[in-house]
């Protein structure tokens, strides 16, 4: 990873680091000596040696309580947070007219308002290490895609 020096030292949470892009940033974070705290809605094992502390926290990010609790954990470590990739969301494929009103709420839930919960209990500590928040979206939210009106 170019500039690897940037990130030594740094206190970093991700989102979504179970899979796809989250899994991504992880391994390439992975030989760091960093700190990172993965919050997913299950924890893996971590089949993969690396160098970076990281912590794993079982986190529904559409569950507000779970939220809290993880932030608890993480501020229980860190007084400064320098990175936090809010990279957790779901997708839901259907027709507009069949959709369950349902999935526009767990979509929701996870993809916005969990997001915006998880940044708004964290900005103290983002803000103390003058860090950075990074969100993960998708073209998908300027152009409509057949079959995709949840997302």
């Amino acid at each position: 990873m170019k500039d690897r020096l940037f990130w030594q030292g740094k206190n970093i949470v991700i989102t979504g680091a179970s899979s796809g892009i989250g899994k991504a940033i992880l391994l390439l974070l992975k030989d760091i000596d960093c700190n990172i705290y993965t919050l997913n809605r299950q924890t893996l094992p971590l089949t993969f040696p690396h160098t970076a502390k990281i912590t794993q926290i079982s986190c529904d990010i559409s569950q507000e309580e779970q939220i809290q609790a993880a932030v608890a954990s993480i501020q229980k470590d860190f007084k400064i947070l320098d990175v936090l990739f809010n990279n957790a969301g779901i997708t839901a494929h259907g027709r507009f007219d069949r959709m369950d009103f349902s999935v526009f709420h767990s979509t929701f839930a996870i993809n916005f308002f969990g997001t915006v919960y998880l940044t708004k209990l964290l900005i103290e500590e983002i803000k103390a290490a003058q860090g950075t928040i990074i969100t993960t979206s998708t073209v998908s939210g300027l152009y409509g895609i057949p079959g995709r009106s949840v997302y």
